[in-house]
């Protein structure tokens, strides 16, 4: 889903369980338009596939501009940060 969702130039890495980090160079388009079109395939996924367990996303989104001194490191701590917030707040949602 996620290679169908990026661009053949964006970088899809895995660090670890469950977790992803997508590195999207040059990013010339709006990041809000990334989670509505992962959430629609994991929705069509959800719905193609009956198990008794349903996919399910959590997204934190960070940029940085050329000129910003920042590492890896902390882009990849922002957005961590972020994708908990946004679980958090749909576990609040869900109940």
């Amino acid at each position: 889903m996620l290679k169908q969702t990026f661009r053949d130039s964006d970088i899809i890495a895995r660090l670890g369980g469950d977790e992803f980090v997508i590195f999207v160079p040059i990013c010339s388009r709006n990041t809000d338009e990334f989670y509505p079109r992962l959430q629609a395939s994991i929705d069509r996924y959800n719905q193609d596939h009956n198990y008794l367990y349903q996919l399910s996303i959590s997204i934190g989104v960070t940029q940085c501009a050329l000129n910003e001194n920042v590492s890896l490191e902390q882009l990849i701590e922002e957005a961590d940060k972020l994708m908990y917030e946004h679980k958090r707040a749909k576990r609040l949602v869900e109940h």
